[in-house]
C-alpha cells in the first residue's frame, strides 16, 4: 500500500478529480485491496469483483461513514443513503422492498411508458436541447413515482427545491469543501456565521421542503379522496409495521424514505453548478454510446423494428422480445458505470478477509470503475460490445446498483426507467455525429463531470 505521511497518511496523493483511475494504478501495483490512511482514518480501495462481493455483501460491513458537514449539519443523516446499519436503516428496507420489488414496479409501468412518448415528443420539438429534456423528464418520472405529483417544466417547484438540496448535499460530501468534515469538533462552535455554519443553516431549510412538502401535498390528496397510486401512497396504504422504538414516527419514516428515493444518487458537477442522477447519466451515455457507435444503433434498429413495427411505441409487454436492446443497456451501464466508486461502507467491527486485518471504523469503497473494466471479467472492456451480454457468461452490472444489504431499493424502478425510454428513443430517432459545413462528420470532442456520479458533458451530434 502507499506508504503515505506521518498523521497526514496518504492524503495529499490524492487526486482533485477521477479517483478511480489512480486506485486503479495503485492496484496495478499493490493487488487488488489497497489500503489508505488519511487523517487517521482507514480507507479500503477495493478493486476486485469477488472480494467485493465477499466484504460488501456481509452485514459486517454495511455501515455508513460519517458525514459531519452532509448528514449532521445539513441534517441529511435520517436519509437511506446516510443512516448508518440500526433499526431505522432496517426499517427502510422493510418498508420499501415491497413497493420497490420486481412485481411491485410494474404498477408503475403504464406511467413510465407515457413519460417516455412525452420525452420523444419533447426531443423531437427540440433536438438541441436533449440534456434539459433528458435530465426532466427523468426527474418528472420519479416525481410522479414517489408521490404522484407531475410537474410541467424544470422550473417546477417541487423539482427546483429538490435539485437545490441535493446539490448542497453532494457538494457537502465531495472531500474538501468544507473544514468541519477535516476538523469534526467545529461543529461545537458556536454560531459565529462561519462559512459551514451558513451553508448548514440554508441546506436545513430546503431539505425540510423537500422531505415534507411533497409528503404532505400527497395527505391532503388522500384525505380528499384523490391520491394517485405512488410509492407514498404505498407505504401508507401498507399499514407500516414500526419497531416499538419508532411507533408514532410513521410520517417521518414515510416522508424520509421517499425524499431519499427520489433523491437518489444525485451529484454535483463543480462546474456546470447542477445535479446529475445515475439514470440521467445512464442515459446520455446511452445517447453518446449510440453516437460513436452506429452500427450498434443500426443493430438494435433493425431488432426493434422487427419486434415493434413502425406503428406504435415500443412497450413493456416487448421487452422479453428485444434481447439485444436489454444487452444494449446493461453494456451502456458497464462501459460508463454512472458511479465509478459506488457508495463507500463503512466496517462495524474488526475483522480479517484472508488474513488481512479490516479495523472498526474502516472506510470500504468499491472501485467499480476498475470492475467494470476488469480484462479477466469483459473482453475488450474499453469497447462497446453488446453482444458480451447475449449467451455468454460475461457478468451482469448490477454491482452498479450496489451490494449486499446496501444495494438500491430502486433497482427494478431504474432498470424500468432506463429500458423503456432507451428502446423509444432507438425506435423513434436516428442519432449521428455533428457535421461541419461541408457536410463532413465531426468527431466529438467527450468531457465527463467530475462528481461521484460521471455524467458526460455536453458534445455535439446531430439527429436526435
Amino acid at each position: 500500500y502507499p506508504t503515505g505521511l506521518p498523521i497526514l497518511g496518504n492524503l495529499f496523493e490524492f487526486p482533485s478529480s477521477q479517483w478511480w483511475l489512480k486506485f486503479s494504478q495503485w492496484a496495478d501495483r499493490y493487488g487488488a485491496l489497497v489500503h489508505l490512511r488519511v487523517l487517521g482514518r482507514h480507507i479500503l480501495v477495493v478493486n476486485d469483483h469477488v472480494i467485493a462481493q465477499d466484504l460488501l455483501d456481509s452485514s459486517i460491513h454495511a455501515d455508513r461513514p460519517r458525514f459531519t458537514m452532509a448528514g449532521e449539519l445539513m441534517g441529511f443523516d435520517p436519509s437511506i443513503a446516510f443512516i448508518g446499519y440500526g433499526e431505522r436503516w432496517r426499517t427502510y428496507r422493510r418498508i420499501g422492498h415491497p413497493v420497490m420489488s420486481k412485481h411491485a414496479v410494474t404498477k408503475y409501468f403504464t406511467m413510465q411508458e407515457e413519460e417516455a412518448i412525452r420525452l420523444l415528443r419533447a426531443l423531437f420539438t427540440s433536438p438541441e436541447r436533449y440534456r434539459r429534456e433528458v435530465r426532466f423528464s427523468v426527474g418528472r418520472t420519479i416525481m410522479h413515482a414517489m408521490y404522484g405529483i407531475e410537474c410541467e417544466s424544470p422550473e417546477d417547484t417541487y423539482i427546483v427545491v429538490a435539485e437545490a438540496t441535493l446539490e448542497n448535499i453532494t457538494h457537502a460530501v465531495v472531500p474538501g469543501s468544507f473544514m468541519v468534515d477535516v476538523i469534526p469538533y467545529m461543529k461545537y462552535l458556536p454560531y459565529m456565521g462561519l462559512r459551514f455554519q451558513k451553508k448548514a443553516m440554508e441546506a436545513q431549510r430546503q431539505m425540510k421542503l423537500m422531505v415534507d412538502r411533497p409528503y404532505r401535498q400527497v395527505l391532503r390528496e388522500r384525505t380528499a379522496g384523490a391520491a394517485k397510486h405512488s410509492f407514498v401512497s404505498a407505504l401508507l396504504d401498507s399499514e407500516i409495521k414500526l419497531p416499538d422504538s419508532a411507533v408514532g414516527e410513521e410520517d417521518d419514516v414515510v416522508s424520509w424514505a421517499a425524499a431519499t428515493m427520489y433523491g437518489g444518487t444525485y451529484t454535483r458537477h463543480m462546474s456546470e453548478g447542477k445535479t446529475h442522477q445515475t439514470t440521467q447519466a445512464t442515459l446520455l451515455n446511452f445517447i453518446l454510446a449510440m453516437t460513436l457507435n452506429r452500427h450498434v444503433l443500426r443493430k438494435a434498429q433493425e431488432e426493434v423494428d422487427t419486434v415493434v413495427g413502425r406503428h406504435r411505441a415500443p412497450s413493456f409487454l416487448d421487452k422479453d422480445s428485444l434481447p439485444y436492446i436489454n444487452a444494449l443497456i446493461k453494456e451502456v451501464i458497464r462501459w460508463r458505470v454512472p458511479l465509478p466508486l459506488g457508495v463507500p461502507h463503512r466496517c462495524r467491527q474488526d475483522t480479517q478477509y484472508n488474513g488481512f486485518l479490516i479495523r472498526e471504523g474502516t472506510i470500504i469503497i468499491p472501485n467499480l470503475w476498475t470492475i467494470s473494466h476488469d480484462k479477466n471479467l469483459y473482453d475488450s472492456p474499453n469497447a462497446f460490445l453488446p453482444e458480451r451480454f447475449i449467451g455468454k457468461d460475461s457478468l451482469d452490472p448490477d454491482y452498479a446498483f450496489g451490494f449486499g444489504p446496501r444495494t438500491c431499493i430502486g433497482k427494478n424502478f431504474a432498470e424500468s426507467q432506463l429500458f423503456i425510454f432507451s428502446a423509444c428513443i432507438i425506435w423513434a430517432f436516428d442519432i449521428s455525429k455533428d457535421v461541419n459545413e461541408f457536410g463532413d462528420e465531426i468527431d466529438p470532442q467527450i468531457g465527463y463531470t467530475t462528481g461521484f456520479v460521471r455524467c458526460v458533458i455536453n458534445f455535439p451530434r446531430n439527429g436526435v
